[in-house]
């Protein structure tokens, strides 16, 4: 084993036994990602106790260590928004961290032209900046009170990319939730009512956004996926039934085709069609057995139609297999998160 590699070893052994950094330690992380020491890397940066404090050390030390080998500036650059990112990515509950290091990240490459390094980069910050809800990098409707608009960036990057213009149109969706929400209960307050029909204006806005992206092909699942979505909460049940219809025709994902089938559960049961909507429940536990959503709602129906057994095995199954299935309802709002070990592995696989 060269020297170097022996010394980056023993330094990344204290960091993984102790969770503490230094300069030194930093620079060793570095080092070992660039030398695909991924193996390292991982039980580093697992072990890592005071993310904020290593996210300082890293932007403390990688000038000097982009530096120190002017010849793989470049590479060295791309090395360190990496550890960066996948730094921010080791709890997502870090939003100090994640802050520091995605918003230094994405400009440290920004210095350099935009190359597939980048691009791979961008997509990664982005399923985690997706998963993390933080309004520090999101702007919101008729507002720019995020800190810093990571998907403006990603565009004004890479205006082409597809990704990025559905990421924009998601952090809409997301706003929409609790925007709804509020102009729903304003109205209730001030009518006495329900006020359902609050905030449907919102709604058809965001509608228009993803038909926007429609012509997108690379992501036309997504969009059909969302947009039938929104067509669900503003209760047009046959245009949200179009949309879905189409989300099998344009991908293999198991997690866009559960979401179709149990939306469209959810669009039938809405327009009446209870058979249909059983039918569509039971096709999406075909993709995710034992997920919760559909079998909940599936075992609602079956109990209305008299058939308790069938219901209460349902309501069992799915509570005793909880920890184990991942329902893709539930991960609806991650939107790409899902996506981050695939999109970690690509950018592993950049480093020369």
């Amino acid at each position: 084993m060269p020297a170097r590699a022996v010394a980056v070893f023993l330094l990344l052994t204290v960091v993984i036994r102790t969770g503490h950094t230094s300069a030194d330690d930093t620079a060793a992380l570095l080092d070992a990602y660039a030398h695909r020491r991924f193996d390292l890397v991982d039980t580093a940066l697992t072990r890592a106790t005071d993310v904020v404090s290593v996210a300082n050390e890293l932007r403390a030390v990688a000038s000097e260590w982009v530096r120190a080998d002017p010849s793989a500036e470049r590479d060295r650059t791309f090395v360190a928004a990496a550890v960066a990112v996948e730094l921010a990515g080791r709890n997502v509950a870090e939003r100090d961290a994640q802050r520091i290091l995605i918003r230094w990240g994405a400009e440290l490459l920004a210095r350099q032209r935009p190359d597939e390094r980048e691009r791979a980069w961008l997509l990664t910050a982005n399923a985690l900046v997706q998963r993390t809800y933080d309004p520090f990098f999101l702007p919101q409707y008729g507002q720019s009170d995020s800190k810093w608009n990571f998907p403006g960036h990603a565009l004004s990057r890479f205006p082409e990319e597809d990704r990025f213009h559905l990421a924009r149109v998601i952090d809409l969706e997301l706003a929409s939730w609790r925007l709804v929400h509020m102009q729903q209960h304003m109205a209730s307050v001030r009518s006495g009512g329900s006020g359902a029909s609050a905030g449907s204006g919102t709604l058809r806005e965001l509608a228009r956004a993803f038909e926007k992206l429609l012509p997108r092909q690379s992501i036309a699942a997504d969009v059909h996926l969302r947009l039938g979505q929104t067509y669900l909460r503003l209760g047009r049940f046959d245009d949200a039934l179009k949309q879905l219809n189409q989300v099998e025709t344009r991908t293999n994902d198991p997690f866009l085709i559960y979401l179709a089938r149990y939306c469209t559960g959810v669009a039938r049961r809405g327009s009446g069609d209870l058979p249909g909507a059983a039918q569509a429940f039971r096709a999406a536990l075909d993709v995710v057995p034992d997920a919760q959503s559909a079998a909940l709602a599936l075992a609602s129906l079956t109990l209305a139609g008299d058939n308790p057994a069938e219901a209460y095995a349902l309501v069992r199954s799915s509570v005793v297999h909880a920890m184990d299935v991942s329902d893709p309802w539930r991960r609806y709002q991650e939107a790409e998160y899902r996506l981050w070990h695939s999109y970690v592995s690509v950018l592993r696989r950049q480093v020369r």
